[in-house]
């Protein structure tokens, strides 16, 4: 899709959000989720950190609206009632990169750097997703290994069609039975505790892969339901 492209809706029921991609000349490839869909401006991508809260002064305006023509006659009490739900009127702009997911080149899988880049990106719109929704139904079970490697095989769910631990395992950068230095699993663990973090991650993989082997991949995210 160009910029300018009338954008595709895509609705996730598990969590109640949607996805819009949009476009603007600083990041071809980016995304927002909302509790309630709608239409998000353009926003300055390279001003625009990931995961931006956007607080949507209109939901309140239009609530308002509704309110008084139904009859309503207390607007403050309902205007604390109404915003005591965040959702009502804040949304999360999601920005993702559209290089090589994990820096994996595409030769090293024997795809060409279109296809790689095309993958790559539905692995990213899927990974956030699935944090998306696990800080949503889960907020305070935060395990970051296991939430990767979770968010990574929802990603090659989507993308390939099926889970690949040994891939996944490469994207976290472990090679053979240690991590390599700079792969994204020292991103989230100690030097002292990488080779055990290794250690775990290998068995998780393995784990979630026989967790899933058996069911069907049409819908990558109701997978959370067994996993998660």
């Amino acid at each position: 899709m160009g910029q300018g492209a009338l954008p595709r809706r895509r609705q996730f029921p598990l969590s109640g959000a949607n996805i819009l991609p949009y476009y603007t000349r600083h990041t071809p490839d980016c995304y927002t989720k909302s509790k309630i869909f709608c239409k998000i401006k353009f926003y300055d991508a390279e001003r625009m950190p990931a995961g931006r809260i956007i607080r949507r002064r209109e939901k309140i305006s239009r609530r308002k609206t509704e309110y008084l023509l139904s009859g309503g006659e207390d607007w403050p009490a309902e205007f604390r009632r109404f915003t005591a739900d965040k959702s009502n009127y804040i949304d999360t702009l999601i920005l993702l990169s559209g290089g090589e997911y994990s820096a994996v080149p595409a030769g090293e899988l024997g795809l060409s750097e279109a296809e790689w880049r095309g993958l790559s990106l539905t692995i990213r719109k899927y990974h956030e997703l699935t944090h998306f929704i696990c800080r949503g139904l889960r907020p305070e079970d935060v395990d970051a290994i296991r939430d990767e490697i979770i968010a990574d095989m929802i990603g090659l769910v989507a993308a390939f069609g099926r889970y690949d631990a040994a891939l996944a395992r490469r994207f976290l950068g472990i090679d053979g039975g240690s991590c390599r230095p700079g792969g994204r699993l020292a991103h989230y663990v100690s030097p002292e505790a990488l080779d055990e973090a290794a250690e775990r991650a290998r068995a998780l993989t393995e784990e979630y892969a026989g967790k899933i082997e058996p069911l069907p991949k049409t819908d990558p995210i109701g997978l959370l339901t067994q996993v998660f």
